[in-house]
């Protein structure tokens, strides 16, 4: 069964933000945040992993704030909510969301057709995304900007904290650590180019919080930009990982096969019959106690809160 938004609820920021979802693998990691993008709660990131000690998780990686540059016409396709506004609107571009087994966003820009598909290798601590272009024309050009956090997930970062701002390149990949006690972060990609520029971003608001934690302020950490080039009916990937990678590892048609059998092409549904309260704690959960005496099945799963 599929599940799919379509451009209806996704170009109402006010609907799109009250469905979540989670992609989880068998280690405990996960990626969550809306259909929209917009990040609503502090749990939600897009590369959340145990502790070293298998007591809390970590958030390593809030987001990927992304641009497409088509003829040098720029348009964000990222959606961010701050203190006082929405900025930018990127799920304007938003055609489609769906699951299917995999978390899949379709962006419309101008006449281009743009897919992002991200999910999590079962039993590592590996991240795979794809940006595809998928029909004729143009090629587009791709900035990926990766936002880090480097926080258990229910505290939340401010600029003052001190973190190392550093990018670590080598290659086909880049290395961050934020701060030593906890894990670093790798990016590898085999098309494209990374480019150090430090930036903070201030005062991402999560909304999901007012209620329950006494603060809802975030600054985010922007140490650098993914750039490429995507010709029509060609991709561009990153791998992100805790774990050191070997060019060879960086398939993705294979880590996409192997996911598609293991799952069996399965996605949970949170239903509205449940508990709304409950289902995201509840997904939370399952992908904290995944590395505990039961084995919970990677997949994906969407929530109407």
């Amino acid at each position: 069964m599929d599940i799919v938004f379509d451009k209806k609820v996704l170009s109402a920021d006010d609907k799109a933000m009250n469905f979540e979802w989670m992609d989880r693998n068998q280690t405990g990691a996960y990626s969550s945040s809306t259909i929209s993008g917009m990040n609503t709660r502090r749990e939600h990131g897009l590369f959340v992993t145990p502790s070293a000690d298998h007591t809390q998780k970590v958030v390593l990686l809030s987001k990927l704030e992304e641009s497409i540059f088509i003829d040098n016409r720029l348009h964000e396709i990222s959606t961010n909510r701050f203190t006082k506004n929405i900025f930018p609107n990127g799920y304007q571009y938003l055609k489609k969301f769906s699951l299917n087994p995999f978390p899949k966003a379709e962006f419309c820009v101008e006449d281009r057709i743009i897919h992002r598909t991200l999910f999590w290798v079962a039993d590592r601590n590996l991240l795979v995304i794809r940006y595809e272009l998928k029909n004729q024309g143009n090629p587009i050009r791709l900035i990926i900007k990766p936002f880090l956090t480097a926080r258990y997930n229910q505290t939340l970062t401010d600029e003052i904290q001190g973190m190392n701002t550093d990018s670590y390149l080598s290659h086909l990949s880049v290395r961050w650590a934020p701060r030593p006690f906890m894990p670093q972060l790798h990016a590898y990609y085999l098309t494209g180019s990374y480019s150090t520029a430090t930036l903070w971003y201030h005062n991402f608001f999560y909304e999901k919080d007012i209620n329950r934690f006494q603060d809802q302020q975030e600054d985010l950490l922007n140490p650098g930009f993914f750039e490429a080039k995507i010709q029509p009916y060609e991709s561009f990937d990153i791998f992100f990982s805790t774990e050191d990678l070997i060019e060879e590892e960086l398939d993705y048609e294979a880590y996409h096969r192997a996911e598609l059998k293991r799952r069996g092409l399965g996605i949970a549904i949170t239903n509205k019959e449940e508990d709304p309260a409950s289902n995201f704690r509840n997904h939370l959960r399952l992908s904290r106690y995944a590395y505990k005496s039961k084995i919970y099945p990677a997949l994906s799963s969407i929530n109407p809160i």
